[in-house]
């Protein structure tokens, strides 16, 4: 079992997997009111988010071992025994839905969070396994990692009925979540063919991948953000102020002055995940300043945010420092 690939993958769900879903919890959680029980359920709520994602990693590196070892990446569980799979797969599993009833959730987020490990098993386990299909390998992907989450932490905090809200939100992480599984098989074509995956990148080919994505997706998300923010003028200025400061951002960040001249082909891979960078560091704190908190709470939930999330604090740094050395270069010129 190699630990070192277990501590990367979790700073990988703590830096740009949980930060998205966390918002929704700064943004319902009554900070003020704050008691035991509604403590407890926190952390029972985080650590069943941790359960389960580490369930779908267990599972999807216990089915991939020899595959992984033709194409040459490493395996999590590459030197474990077959028995020792299985056990840590329930073990896992049953403490994930121990902590999650631990949460005392409503019947409709108990539905999404065991759809979470159903979708899970349904993308790895041999004889159904969608992640070998070019579409429904995506479209479980985006719905495990960055769908299902935002759905069953939804009913769990915010309330157990539907909302008209949801549909933008779905339609709005479906595009993340599709958008960076597409990115991800285009990166790994290499050793997707060594295991013989029928991924979308290898059916379709990799121009009409990056075509759907630049033409598709990433307008659409921009889009529906923009018109999300608008929609939300009635109820809070704070979205829209968000997404223009991050847009203005990263027009200093990617020397916007220069898109007219750019290489179209430069241009066209320049823009991938900067929006990732939206959902996973600046979400939060849009959360935490436009939910009904007195000025007080505001910064003293973006300071916990930042002591937890210090990945948040290193981004800011890197992203200003860039910024100022484009500006600086700019007046040179």
């Amino acid at each position: 079992m190699r630990i070192e690939l277990l501590h990367k993958r979790i700073v990988q769900w703590k830096n740009h997997l949980i930060p998205p879903v966390i918002a929704l919890v700064y943004l319902f959680f009554s900070f003020e009111k704050l008691i035991y029980v509604d403590i407890i359920k926190l952390l029972f709520y985080l650590l069943s988010l941790f359960f389960v994602s580490f369930f779908g990693y267990w599972l999807n590196d216990s089915f991939d071992i020899d595959l992984d070892r033709k194409s040459g990446k490493s395996n999590f569980l590459e030197a474990t025994s077959l028995p020792l799979r299985i056990t840590g797969a329930i073990l896992i599993l049953s403490l994930a839905l121990f902590t999650w009833f631990l949460c005392n959730p409503s019947f409709i987020a108990t539905l999404f969070f065991v759809a979470e490990v159903l979708f899970f098993a349904m993308y790895c386990l041999p004889g159904i396994r969608f992640k070998n299909h070019p579409i429904l390998g995506p479209l479980f992907d985006a719905h495990y990692t960055h769908i299902l989450p935002i759905l069953f932490t939804w009913f769990l905090f915010v309330e157990n009925t539907f909302s008209c809200w949801l549909i933008p939100i779905y339609i709005l992480f479906f595009c993340k979540g599709l958008r960076n599984i597409l990115l991800h098989q285009l990166h790994d074509r290499k050793g997707d063919k060594k295991m013989n995956l029928k991924s979308f990148p290898l059916t379709f080919g990799p121009y009409i991948t990056v075509k759907f994505i630049n033409r598709i997706i990433i307008p659409f998300e921009i889009i529906l953000i923009t018109t999300i923010s608008i929609i939300l003028l009635n109820i809070s200025t704070y979205p829209i102020i968000f997404w223009l400061i991050f847009l203005s951002v990263y027009f200093f960040f990617f020397s916007g002055w220069y898109f007219y001249f750019m290489n179209s082909r430069y241009f066209i891979f320049k823009f991938h995940y900067f929006l990732n960078d939206y959902y996973e560091f600046w979400l939060p704190f849009l959360a935490i300043w436009a939910a009904p908190h007195h000025f007080q709470t505001k910064i003293i939930l973006s300071f916990i945010h930042l002591l937890v999330f210090n990945h948040t604090i290193f981004y800011f740094k890197k992203l200003f420092m860039k910024i100022f050395s484009n500006l600086k270069e700019l007046k040179i010129n």
